[in-house]
């Protein structure tokens, strides 16, 4: 390499010394001298590569068929498939880059381990991993049975109803009718049913680290609307089911006054009979709606008569009813029951709105550095007229 380099110089001296530029034979001398000198310099380069490599890696064990002695850097370069792959790369007289994705898969046996990128402990940690921005915050549930409801804001801890009995022992008595004249009609009787309905604490709290809240502009929008979500699907779950027992509401299906009806041949049967119970015995005037867990809700969509589906089939575009009401699927309503009524008549009463606080004092988070994100809201619910709701059972082995 160094002969080459000094036979370039020489000729371009001699033409310097001369007062005139190279000529062609002689510039083409010099550019074959210098092409010579730099293949010469990357070979040299690559050899002291592979064999550091080798050097790296020549502690492995050979494979009982390898030549003794031989490290996997020599093995390497030594290979015919190397070999004219490399000439290739440098014919001009530098590495080609670009050939490197033209590089032929050489085994090397002897090998202890492979470099991969299936764990963290490999070469997966030179690999980033595709990071989809921001973060799905599409939790929560659908509340439906919590929108089907009348809202009032209220200024007291306790909420009282005066209820007029229509229906059940007791109730009131419609005793109107054609009398004669100067004949005094049998007496009427209007019943009423005081309520008084305590108003109930819902909380929620995740304890969230101060350098995560500033440091994701996100983290707080979403800690927020999950701990909304949360207060919503503890009231609505309540408002079905809550037995009123120590803290929680008593919801529809345990409030005394509702109207049962059995299952009766099928799901469809079942439930026209239930709209009959809450239109003409409870006296429903109001808009109705089924509410129905998902599950029922499905088995309506599948009713078929030889392959023709009663409510329209998948293609189908329009809004869920039955026998002409709406249907509502909620979750909150349990598997194999369903609730008909005029949900107008369930009233959620607002004590103080969802409100959302931070309380760092919480515990010993002040000295870790965490704070407590806390949901909270106070309301209650009640029933106006509970004999405007049934509650049908769509089970035919209960």
């Amino acid at each position: 390499m160094k002969n080459l380099i000094n036979e370039a110089k020489q000729i371009a001296a001699d033409a310097a010394a001369e007062g005139r530029p190279l000529n062609d034979a002689e510039r083409a001398t010099v550019e074959q001298a210098l092409a010579g000198a730099k293949a010469l310099k990357a070979d040299a380069e690559l050899r002291n590569a592979v064999e550091a490599l080798g050097a790296e890696i020549g502690s492995a064990k050979p494979a009982a068929d390898a030549p003794k002695g031989n490290t996997a850097g020599e093995r390497l370069v030594n290979d015919p498939s190397f070999k004219a792959w490399h000439a290739a790369a440098t014919q001009t007289g530098s590495f080609d880059g670009r050939s490197v994705t033209n590089s032929p898969f050489v085994p090397v046996a002897g090998m202890k381990a492979t470099i991969t990128g299936a764990s963290d402990d490999y070469a997966g940690t030179l690999v980033d991993a595709f990071r989809v921005p921001g973060a799905d915050a599409s939790y929560a549930r659908d509340n439906s049975v919590l929108a089907q409801l009348s809202a009032t804001r209220v200024n007291s801890d306790v909420v009282d109803l005066a209820r007029v009995l229509y229906y059940g022992g007791g109730a009131s008595v419609n005793n109107a009718a054609g009398v004669a004249e100067g004949t005094a009609p049998s007496e009427s009787t209007m019943k009423f049913e005081k309520v008084s309905i305590p108003v109930r604490d819902f909380r929620a709290f995740l304890p969230v680290s101060n350098r995560a809240l500033a440091d994701v502009a996100q983290l707080g929008g979403l800690v927020d609307a999950f701990l909304r979500s949360g207060i919503l699907e503890a009231v609505e779950d309540e408002i079905v089911s809550g037995d009123g027992s120590g803290e929680t509401i008593e919801g529809i299906l345990e409030v005394s006054g509702t109207q049962s009806v059995a299952f009766d041949t099928d799901l469809l049967t079942t439930i026209r009979k239930a709209i009959t119970a809450v239109r003409y015995t409870g006296n429903a005037r109001g808009a109705l709606a089924v509410a129905m867990h998902p599950a029922d809700m499905e088995q309506l969509d599948l009713l078929a008569d030889s392959g023709t589906f009663y409510f329209g089939g998948p293609a189908a575009n329009v809004t869920p009813t039955v026998w002409g009401i709406p249907r509502i699927a909620s979750v909150a309503i349990p598997e194999g029951t369903a609730v008909v009524g005029e949900w107008s008549q369930g009233m959620l009463f607002e004590r103080a709105p969802i409100a959302i606080q931070l309380a760092p004092q919480h515990s010993d988070f002040a000295t870790r550095g965490l704070t407590a994100v806390v949901a909270s809201w106070r309301g209650t619910f009640g029933v106006m007229q509970p004999a405007k709701f049934a509650i049908a059972d769509l089970t035919s082995g209960s």
